[in-house]
């Protein structure tokens, strides 16, 4: 006659009661993950509190501890967390201990499979409650991490921006240079910065993010690419060290960022370069404003 469903309602409300002065207003979703949570933990207690009622203790009590244990499991399963050797060896001890009861509880035997599914519903629903607190804590890190990114973006916009000696010697100011494979229409096929397959190589196509402090104005740039020996690919027409030359007229100024696609260098075939690390450098009168070694797999 234990009425589970009031024990577990009086326990909630007097939990309420206590955490209800500490409880803020705060984002619709934060209160929408709050519910989730809610349902979970409730769903669980309420079976464990079935299982609890109706099995024997040894099994309530067997079956109740393996929880950590598949907690540990799924987190290193979804969030590829890693164990040290201490670790390692609790999680061995306790799968020592489970096997143990497991095989006392088979000598004592479960009489009701229903109400053991009971308690391995409470498992995993307990099991998804502290994953989704995982994945809250992770969702923190993630803003956390973001925020810290867009402060250092702008302390690098601020730095170039109060720099007014680069203003007065540079035209623009070169942020980032990535690498794309590229057809003989210009059209990429892999997306700039990804891994390029040798075997499919045509024209490496480098394309550049910058600030631009005088716009309107036309900056011829020296492109220099690299092979894998170290040496400058050079052609019929290139000039003196360098592949070649792009000349191009500057877009809004700063702060904006602009992108520009330089000419790819390569050829119409598949497979044209092959396999080992390349580097590209971009000169502007006799020095280098940036440069990146990418690698053809």
């Amino acid at each position: 006659n234990n009425g589970v469903l009031w024990v577990l309602l009086a326990a909630t409300a007097f939990s309420t009661l206590f955490l209800s002065p500490c409880l803020t207003p705060g984002p619709a979703e934060d209160h929408l993950r709050l519910v989730l949570k809610a349902v979970l933990v409730t769903t669980s207690w309420v079976s464990g509190l079935i299982g609890l009622k109706i099995l024997p203790i040894t099994t309530v009590s067997t079956l109740k501890a393996s929880r950590p244990f598949f907690v540990v499991l799924f987190s290193i399963v979804l969030f590829g967390e890693r164990l040290n050797l201490w670790q390692w060896v609790g999680v061995a001890l306790a799968l020592l201990a489970l096997a143990l009861a497991a095989s006392l509880i088979w000598i004592h035997h479960i009489n009701n499979n229903n109400d053991a599914a009971n308690m391995d519903l409470k498992n995993a629903n307990g099991q998804v409650s502290s994953l989704q607190s995982n994945v809250s804590n992770l969702n923190f890190q993630l803003d956390t991490t973001t925020q810290a990114l867009k402060k250092e973006r702008l302390a690098n916009e601020n730095l170039v921006k109060e720099n007014d000696s680069l203003r007065a010697l540079f035209p623009i100011y070169i942020k980032k240079l990535e690498v794309a494979n590229a057809d003989g229409s210009g059209r990429t096929t892999s997306s700039f910065g990804a891994d390029i397959s040798a075997a499919s190589s045509m024209y490496l196509l480098p394309r550049i993010t910058y600030y631009g402090f005088k716009p309107g104005e036309k900056v011829e740039l020296q492109v220099k690419l690299y092979d894998p020996d170290g040496n400058i690919v050079l052609g019929n027409e290139s000039p003196k060290d360098g592949s070649y030359s792009y000349i191009y007229t500057i877009k809004s100024v700063f702060p904006a960022d602009n992108v520009e696609s330089l000419k790819g260098w390569g050829g119409s075939d598949h497979g044209h370069f092959s396999p080992g690390s390349y580097r590209y450098e971009i000169w502007y009168n006799d020095m280098c404003f940036k440069a990146v070694t990418f690698k053809l797999k």
